[in-house]
């Protein structure tokens, strides 16, 4: 009989834990006010993109950019840029996963920085909280300074921006 009350309480105790485990999982249940990482459930895609920059009628340099690797990254081009040219890239992200997430960075990946230094001067890092099936709307300002020697006249350079996010179980 001991036995059987021992093993009904440490069945109670251990299923009490399932709901708050799956609400926390889902992103219903409010535990901590801190992202945790994202796990398979959890993902967020780049789905538009749209390049512009602060040239008017002279068109000296030109500014690309589109989405690839199935939405996780977006390439940017940019052609003949010269020191202080300013690119924006406006983007839409979704998130595609079960869970809410929270947008934690953009970053820029640039393999050209002896040539074409570029730095993000505008990025809204207030992007709140992501429910599945949401997405947002932002822009990213690039600025090429310090444009050396080594940079080719005519020449097209890529980078890429890369969005980070985090499932959010919290506040």
């Amino acid at each position: 009989m001991r036995k059987a009350i021992t093993l009904l309480v440490i069945a109670v105790v251990a299923f009490s834990f399932l709901p708050v485990s799956y609400a926390c999982w889902m992103g219903r249940w409010h535990v901590e006010a801190k992202p945790v990482s994202c796990h398979p459930e959890c993902g967020v895609i780049f789905t538009g993109v749209y390049a512009f920059d602060n040239e008017g009628k002279e068109d000296v340099a030109q500014i690309d950019a589109w989405v690839e690797d199935s939405g996780g990254k977006i390439v940017t081009a940019m052609t003949n840029a010269y020191p202080d040219y300013q690119g924006y890239v406006a983007f839409t992200v979704k998130n595609v996963g079960r869970v809410p997430v929270k947008i934690t960075d953009v970053t820029i990946d640039n393999p050209n920085l002896g040539e074409v230094p570029v730095c993000i001067t505008e990025r809204s890092l207030e992007w709140g909280l992501l429910p599945p099936g949401g997405w947002l709307s932002k822009r990213v300002g690039l600025l090429m300074y310090g444009v050396t020697e080594e940079a080719a006249m005519n020449a097209t350079y890529t980078f890429t921006i890369t969005i980070h996010a985090e499932q959010w179980c919290g506040r």
